[in-house]
């Protein structure tokens, strides 16, 4: 069939199997260009949310790195239809591709990650190829979760404080529209901190620490974003908010959890990027418009895979790399320069429906939003009738 972007709302609902198979080749292109920086590195990784964003970059930067031994665990459902976002089952389709051609090992689990069927999976697959773990990266990112009952409980990005209105980018219009988002009730707190916070992340190091497959020091982070002032009442003072500094009482469990074998664990802020959750905050587009401009004019600019490569070769395996007060690793120190905050605040001011297109960065990074689902690269036929059957090896 002839695949061609669909939108609901703010989010495009239709990948490209070709597209995003090359959106994964152009990330490994990045990372084998430069592994000449890579020197010491993990050897047998095990990545929670490997088929998107930075979970995937992760894989590719470890993978084709390292030449690390990666067991990739993900939920994907394989949907041959055109109202379905699946990407991330293409990418990973495309990361074993990739994979197999240079003899690298990779395995994947597709399943719940908050199950222990899942936790068990894993434990099991570790003890019969690899032994033990000396990194576990914990990049979970979704809507809702089933509990041990089935009653399933959804995520919601809204303010806690009082309702939320402001700028934020039309997609499929191109325009700039007002957008209020309501305050959450107590249960929307709970449910939203039970799905996006730090508790699976304890429940899966404790399972691993009981089965001993973790090595002696091994390290252990969990990706999280801060962004800036001008969206903290519908992020940092948000659900999505109290869920991402759950993260920080979590990363403190854990540590005295592998206290015996010298682990590591570190939350890590990342620079706000173009991703399929970041997309879900309906105001966060114009924000990355404007941010990507600023910080392309000050040759600051990293997407994805450039911030994990800059993680993996110059802070996670350096003895000397500095943390926060909350022992948190910030990537997202050049997103908080004063110079690029103040920039970002005047434009934010300033943009309407009549300018943004010339003030911000909005072409560039809709092209770059819609590559996520495997668009806009202009060496693919879009014209042309793809295979979307594609099969993905799963354990």
């Amino acid at each position: 069939m002839i695949i061609k972007p669909r939108f609901k709302k703010f989010f495009c609902i239709t990948p490209h199997p070709i597209g995003c198979e090359y959106n994964v080749y152009n990330q490994i292109y990045y990372v084998k260009k430069r592994n000449i920086f890579l020197k010491k590195g993990p050897k047998r990784v095990l990545i929670i949310g490997a088929s998107s964003g930075f979970g995937l970059a992760s894989r590719i930067v470890a993978t084709f790195g390292f030449e690390a031994k990666t067991i990739g665990v993900f939920f994907e459902k394989k949907k041959n239809f055109l109202n379905f976002s699946n990407e991330g089952w293409y990418n990973i389709a495309a990361f074993d591709k990739f994979s197999k051609i240079l003899g690298l090992y990779s395995k994947n689990i597709n399943c719940d990650t908050f199950t222990s069927e899942c936790k068990n999976k894993v434990i099991k697959l570790i003890k019969k190829d690899l032994g033990k773990i000396d990194l576990v990266i914990y990049s979970v990112s979704t809507k809702s979760r089933k509990l041990s009952n089935n009653k399933i409980i959804n995520a919601v990005i809204k303010p806690i404080y009082k309702k939320y209105t402001n700028k934020t980018i039309n997609i499929s219009k191109s325009k700039i529209i007002n957008s209020t988002i309501k305050v959450a009730n107590n249960k929307e707190i709970i449910d939203t901190i039970s799905v996006m916070g730090g508790l699976d992340w304890e429940l899966w190091m404790e399972e691993l620490k009981k089965a001993n497959v973790l090595e002696e020091g091994v390290k252990s982070i969990a990706y999280s974003c801060i962004s800036s002032k001008l969206l903290s009442p519908i992020y940092k003072d948000s659900t999505i908010g109290l869920a991402k500094f759950d993260f920080n009482n979590s990363a403190k469990n854990i540590h005295k959890k592998l206290i015996k074998i010298n682990g590591i664990v570190n939350v890590v802020i990342l620079k706000t990027t173009i991703t399929k959750s970041t997309y879900l905050n309906p105001f966060m587009n114009l924000y990355i418009s404007i941010l990507y401009k600023v910080m392309k004019n000050k040759n600051l600019h990293e997407d994805c895979i450039s911030q994990i490569f800059r993680l993996m070769s110059t802070c996670l395996y350096n003895k000397y790399y500095k943390t926060d007060k909350y022992n948190r690793i910030r990537m997202d120190t050049w997103e908080k320069r004063r110079d690029v905050q103040k920039e970002c605040k005047k434009i934010w001011l300033n943009v309407n429906s009549h300018n943004f297109k010339n003030e911000t960065d909005y072409f560039n990074c809709k092209k770059d939003f819609l590559r996520l689902f495997g668009f806009r690269f202009s060496e693919i036929n879009y014209k042309a009738n793809v295979n979307t059957n594609i099969n993905i090896n799963t354990f």
